[in-house]
Parts: structure tokens; C-alpha cells; sequence
């Protein structure tokens, strides 16, 4: 799974949720879910004329894996400083 590290002043603009998302400790920034990211704000692509798969870029920084979890254990986003245990 993928999440996009998204500033909630710009969250509230297309999120009627965006109070329930995880945010940061200093409530700044939030992570919402790539594909409900996708939903809310539908991608701009130009198809191809190949089979090429279609990479979508994001305005915010996208993130997964190790590097989410890396990021979540930081003070910025968490109040619990046990940063050798997982998320």
C-alpha cells in the first residue's frame, strides 16, 4: 500500500474526511491512502499509444513500505519515541 503525505490546510479542500485521517503531531500534514487519494482528486494522464503502464505523479511525496513506517515512528508523527517498534 501507498500513502500520500498530503498538508491539511490543501486536504480540506477535497476531503470531507480529512479530520479522521492520521496526521502529524503538530497537525500539519496527514496521510490518506493512494487509491482513496485517487477517488477524491481523479488523475490527469495523457494515454499513451503504447502498452507502456501509465505512471501517475503526484503532487505530494508517496510513500510505502519501510519508508512509511520509518516516517510515521518520527517525532513529527508520533508521541510515542519507541522507535524500534513497529507500526
Amino acid at each position: 500500500m501507498k500513502w500520500l503525505v498530503v498538508p491539511v490546510d490543501e486536504l480540506k479542500q477535497f476531503d470531507k474526511y480529512w479530520e479522521y485521517r492520521r496526521k502529524s503531531v503538530d497537525g500539519t500534514q496527514a496521510i490518506i491512502h493512494e487509491g482513496t487519494y485517487n477517488r477524491l482528486v481523479p488523475p490527469v494522464v495523457t494515454i499513451p499509444e503504447t502498452d507502456d503502464p501509465i505512471e501517475v505523479t503526484y503532487p505530494y511525496p508517496l510513500l510505502g513500505g519501510e519508508e512509511l513506517v520509518e516516517m510515521l515512528n518520527t517525532s513529527e508523527w508520533s508521541t510515542n519515541l519507541d522507535l524500534n517498534e513497529k507500526i
